[in-house]
């Protein structure tokens, strides 16, 4: 085979792939996201962070959702995620996004560490999971980690 025809099967093959590769894009779903924030504690109730980043993430594509994460729990015997709907009390079946942003800080509830390895053991990406959130949410904490990384604190 001489550097032409290497050049030809090239060309094909390079069409064929990016032929395929449009195919696999445009079949794909968007990427879903979950914000877990804790909507009207912060500045008065006045503060709105989750719809300036849902907006940014939407803007790129992704299916944004926010969520309290007081309203997830899991069913005791079957481990199936459920949201409780706030204004009914009604939990129904909700289904653990690709990725998970935490961003309740320190007003989240009392289960949030198990919830957020269970997110991530389900597949979930989770961005400020546990350890990270605790770390933020614990001064003392916060202040060993950036002592120990020597941060003047």
């Amino acid at each position: 085979m001489n550097i032409s025809e290497i050049r030809s099967v090239a060309h094909v093959a390079g069409s064929e792939l990016a032929a395929a590769t449009h195919a696999v894009e445009a079949a794909a779903e968007p990427l879903r996201v979950t914000v877990l924030y804790t909507q009207g504690k912060a500045l008065g109730g006045a503060a709105r962070d989750d719809r300036i980043i849902m907006d940014a993430m939407r803007a790129r594509g992704m299916i944004a959702d926010t969520i309290d994460l007081s309203h997830l729990s899991r069913h005791a015997q079957t481990g199936e995620f459920l949201l409780t709907d706030p204004a009914t009390g009604l939990a129904h079946h909700w289904d653990v996004p690709d990725a998970v942003l935490m961003y309740h800080g320190a007003l989240a509830p009392p289960n949030t560490g198990p919830m957020l390895d269970a997110l991530d053991g389900a597949g979930a990406f989770v961005f400020n999971g546990r350890s990270s959130w605790e770390t933020m949410t614990d001064k003392w904490k916060f202040f060993e980690v950036m002592d120990q990384a020597g941060a003047r604190t």
